[in-house]
Parts: C-alpha cells; structure tokens; sequence
C-alpha cells in the first residue's frame, strides 16, 4: 500500500518544519509536502487528485489569498465537494472564522496545537483514522 499522503498550505515555516518534524517522529509511512504560498496552493486544489487516505491541512491567515478565499473559490468551482475533507489548522480562536470555515460541509476546523507534543497527539490522531478525520 503506498504511503499516506500530507499536504499543508501554510506561510508559516516554523509550523512545516514542527508538522514535518512530527510525522517523523510518529514513523508512519507518510509524505510530507507544504505549500507557503495560498496562491498556488489554491492551485494545487483545484487539480487535486489525491487518494481518500490523504489528508489536507491549511491554514486561515495568509498573505495574498486566506484560507477562506481559498474555499469560497473552490466552492464556487464545485471543487470543494471533490476534496476529500480540508483541515483547516488556525491560530485563530474567533468565532467568526471558525463559523465561516463550518459553513462549508467538507471543511473541518483546528486551532492550532500549542506545543510539539500537542501537534503529534493531533496527527496520530488524523493518522489513526482511514477516512483522515480526527476524532
């Protein structure tokens, strides 16, 4: 079976760095590839093909295009029902963006993990499910 597949579209280099340092640490057959610019992650999106297991993380805050841009305009192509489930990973604790992100069915919303040990107990989590969702 191949490896599971991580996409994160996320500015942040230090959160790829812990996120990629992470899924080593769990030693699961897994690759890791992170997207920092929203723009062509949107891109990358909209020819997505990726296979059920895989698990798609991004986060909300961005600079050029937000995450919730990203979703209006996959939404409005009808590519966001296509995609599997996107995990929408945010240091943002608002009301407001988390209401904005549920508004859409295939979304799932995450405030980003405090600390190391909190990000590989959250993977394992996604790791652990067939169908990519956390519990």
């Amino acid at each position: 079976m191949p490896d599971r597949k991580v996409l994160l579209i996320d500015d942040s280099r230090t959160d790829a760095f812990l996120m990629e340092r992470a899924l080593k640490k769990l030693d699961e057959p897994v690759t890791f590839r992170w997207i920092s610019d929203a723009v062509e992650g949107l891109r990358e999106l909209i020819d997505y093909a990726g296979d059920e297991r895989d698990i798609i993380f991004m986060d909300i805050k961005m600079p050029k295009m937000t995450g919730l841009e990203i979703l209006a305009d996959l939404d409005a192509r009808g590519k966001l029902a296509k995609l599997r489930k996107i995990n929408v990973l945010s240091s943002s604790a608002l009301t407001k963006d988390m209401q904005a992100t549920l508004s859409y069915d295939n979304v799932a919303y995450f405030t980003k993990p405090e600390g190391y040990t909190a990000l590989c107990q959250l993977l394992s989590t996604f790791l652990d499910q067939p169908n990519q969702e956390a519990a």
